[in-house]
């Protein structure tokens, strides 16, 4: 089988539309900054689905990134993926945003991807590679990741690192809070991968696609963490 994939990445400021077929992206766009997923989504999609040549009619699944990552654009994400499928009548492939920011690194023996969270504090996950699936190592004991201050994520490198383990770093919240970690230069990736990228997430919701990972839409939800700011603000001030 050879799907026809589009993925939505709108988890961070970095967002992104890709369509890929048998796993090979054909057209892909993405806004860097300015919280414009809104305005910015649809004509996207249009866009790549145009350029590819490639109707949406044709497309077997949408693949979108749930989160962790700005609450916004999650919600943005999800909810025009989960409408496109509805509308079509296919099913979802639903990926989180350190397993993408992962994917293209999945051969390394030892990696953490750390989003920036803002409120001082990050979304993680360190992975090892098992059969060419990403899986979240032992200790961690949960897939999605965790959500913790740099102070927290820089006790558990210590400890990592006193068990003589050296894994490299990837993501923004890694470059913001590179000191605070005690990141060493040589044990960074390139900020080029700093945020997750629609092709990263074409390519691993193709893989999940045929693992027989896709399902109805409406059984996807997001991964948020914590509460949306909003929320909090309000409670707040009450």
């Amino acid at each position: 089988m050879s799907p026809t994939l589009l993925a939505i990445e709108t988890a961070t400021a970095k967002a992104g539309v890709a369509l890929s077929v048998d796993g090979v992206v054909l057209s892909s766009w993405w806004l860097a900054g300015g919280n414009k997923h809104t305005e910015s989504l649809m004509p996207a999609i249009e866009f790549v689905t145009d350029t590819a040549a490639v109707s949406v009619s044709s497309l077997d699944a949408i693949c979108v990134d749930v989160g962790p990552g700005l609450f916004t654009g999650i919600r943005v994400g999800l909810s025009t993926a989960k409408g496109l499928a509805h509308a079509l009548g296919i099913s979802l492939v639903a990926v989180t945003s350190l397993e993408v920011m992962a994917n293209p690194f999945r051969n390394l023996e030892d990696l953490v991807a750390v989003i920036d969270a803002k409120r001082g504090e990050v979304f993680w996950r360190r992975f090892s590679p098992s059969a060419n699936n990403l899986q979240s190592t032992p200790e961690r004991g949960v897939e999605l990741g965790a959500l913790s201050t740099p102070d927290e994520l820089a006790d558990e490198i210590t400890q990592w690192r006193k068990e003589g383990d050296n894994p490299v770093f990837v993501g923004d919240g890694a470059l913001r809070y590179q000191r605070e970690l005690g990141i060493e230069a040589g044990m960074m990736l390139s900020p080029l991968f700093s945020n997750p990228l629609p092709e990263h997430l074409a390519e691993l919701s193709n893989r999940a696609f045929l693992d027989g990972k896709a399902c109805s839409p409406e059984l996807v939800e997001p991964v948020y963490m914590r509460q949306a700011d909003a929320r909090v603000n309000f409670e707040m001030r009450s």
